[in-house]
This record gives structure tokens, sequence and C-alpha cells, in this order.
């Protein structure tokens, strides 16, 4: 299930009939202590004097048979989270999504390793770039990588961005919107044949971009983008509302 989606049935709930969403992301265990998978959880609560949607707000006890990620979420203003599955045994989850430093919104992540959730990191340690970098999301290739892409909000212009996590980190963002093109609320598909599709919005409408990834014979924590991607060419899927 999209995050987007279940984003707009917490603020819909929380509007309509006068409750409150509470919702956190779980993973669950056997009795063995072996993964078994992530959900999303919900609960309505009543509203006094509530500002909206609790997104990561634990529902109920914490399992013995399992963990919830990022319990203190709402308390530091955390965004909605992207959460996929590699789809490789034993299809271990992986999250991202977007945390206040300082004036800006940064993109954090964490995975599900054996022993739990894996600490939460900053995608960029170190992000000299300006703006707010929301909206993630996520896709894995036919070995398991996984592949993001997000937004960057500065000044209110939009542009597109793609990362994809090599050995212990995540390679530099590569820009996929053109300058001077207000592009936000991405998504991405990695296609069988390898290629990478991000579709986005911007003013004139919903743009395909295709993103193709020379993988080398070795990966390594310092791969510069520029070296391994090119464009794929992009096209119109939808006009712009009038």
């Amino acid at each position: 299930m999209s995050h987007r989606f279940i984003l707009a049935i917490l603020i819909l709930a929380t509007f309509w009939g006068g409750t409150q969403v509470q919702a956190e992301v779980r993973s669950f265990t056997d009795r063995y202590g072996n993964y078994v998978e992530t959900r999303f959880l919900f609960q309505e609560t009543q509203t006094f004097g509530s500002n909206g949607p609790n997104i990561w707000t634990p529902v109920g006890r914490i399992p013995r048979r399992g963990a919830t990620l990022n319990p203190n979420g709402d308390v530091v203003g955390d965004l909605w989270p992207a959460i996929g599955d590699s789809g490789q045994a034993p299809h271990f989850a992986w999250a991202v999504w977007s945390r206040l430093d300082q004036m800006d919104h940064e993109l954090v992540w964490s995975r599900w390793t054996a022993g739990g959730w894996r600490m939460t990191s900053w995608v960029y340690p170190v992000n000299p770039e300006p703006g707010h970098d929301v909206d993630p999301d996520l896709a894995f290739d036919a070995g398991g990588r996984p592949f993001l892409t997000w937004w960057r909000d500065d000044n209110g212009q939009g542009r597109v961005y793609l990362s994809l996590f090599l050995v212990t980190q995540w390679m530099i963002a590569y820009p996929v919107s053109e300058p001077g093109v207000n592009a936000r609320f991405p998504s991405i598909a990695v296609l069988p044949e390898g290629e990478i599709v991000v579709t986005f919005e911007t003013d004139e409408g919903v743009i395909e971009q295709t993103v193709l990834f020379d993988e080398p014979v070795t990966i390594t924590d310092d791969i510069d983008p520029l070296d391994y991607i090119s464009d794929g060419g992009w096209r119109y899927v939808a006009e712009a509302n009038p």
C-alpha cells in the first residue's frame, strides 16, 4: 500500500466523524525470532484539541515478537515513511522518511536486520543543499538493491532526485528533473530490464522519466552517479488540470 494512500486515510479519518487516527509501523517475528512481515497499524481515538493524525505513535502495547519502528517519530515531527520489501529472501523491510534537521527536513532511513530495526541514520550525513527533502519512495531491482526518489522544496521550487544503496551508504543524489522545472511528488519503479522509471508532477503535467543505470562490475561506496547514470528519455503521461 502506498504511503500517500495511507496518509490520505489518516487525514480523512481525522476530520470525518470527529476522530483522530493513531498509526505505527510495526514488524513481526515468529516464536523463534525470525522476521515475518512489516505492517501499518491504525487505531481511531477521540480528538481533544488534536493537531492532526499521529503517524508513528504505537497502537497499543509493543509486542514481544517484533518491534515498532521509530516510536518517538511524532514527538520530533517526523513525516510519513516509504516502506519497501526487497523481494529477496529473507524479505527484510526498508524504510525512508523525512526528519527536521535545524531548519530543513532531511531524509533518514532504517532497515530490518536479524536483530531488529537498524539504528535510524541520515541518508546524507552532510547535506549542504538548502531546502526540504520530502515524499520519498522506494523500489528494488531484481537483485534486491533499493532505489530511492524524493523531491527537494527550495523556496517553493521543487526538484526530483534519485539515489541507490551501495554497500553501506546511499549514492550521492542524482537530479532527475531539469533545473527550472517545478517537479514534485515522485514515485519510482525498476523494470525487469533494469530501467528506472521515475514519475512526478510538474506545473505542465505528470512526467515519466526513464533513467539508465550502467551497473559496474563491483559496487563500492564511492560510486559517482555521473559515471554510471544516464538520461533514458521522458514523456508526459498526463496534462495539468486547466
